[in-house]
C-alpha cells in the first residue's frame, strides 16, 4: 500500500527524482524496522508446551509446559 501511494505522489506530484527515492528509501527502512519489532517477540504452540522466543539476532527460548500454567492474562498495548 505503501509504495502505490508513494508511486502516485512522485509521478503526479512532479517531485524531483531525488526526493522520490528518499522517500522509497524512507519508507523501507520503516517496513524493516517493524519487521524486527514484529519479530522480537513470538511463540509456538506444540504438543504439550508452549515455546515463548524473544530477541532478533541473540534469540532466547523458553519452554512452559501447559500443567505448569495456572493463569493467563491477555493485554494489548500500543
Amino acid at each position: 500500500f505503501v509504495a502505490i501511494v508513494l508511486t502516485i505522489v512522485g509521478y503526479s506530484g512532479h517531485h524531483s527524482h531525488e526526493f522520490f527515492e528518499f522517500t522509497w528509501f524512507a519508507t523501507t527502512m520503516m517496513m524493516l524496522a517493524v519487521y524486527i519489532r514484529y519479530k522480537q517477540w513470538g511463540y509456538v504452540l506444540a504438543d504439550k508446551v508452549i515455546w515463548q522466543h524473544s530477541g532478533f539476532f541473540g534469540q532466547q527460548w523458553k519452554r512452559v509446559a501447559f500443567d505448569k500454567v495456572q493463569h493467563v492474562k491477555i493485554t494489548q498495548t500500543k
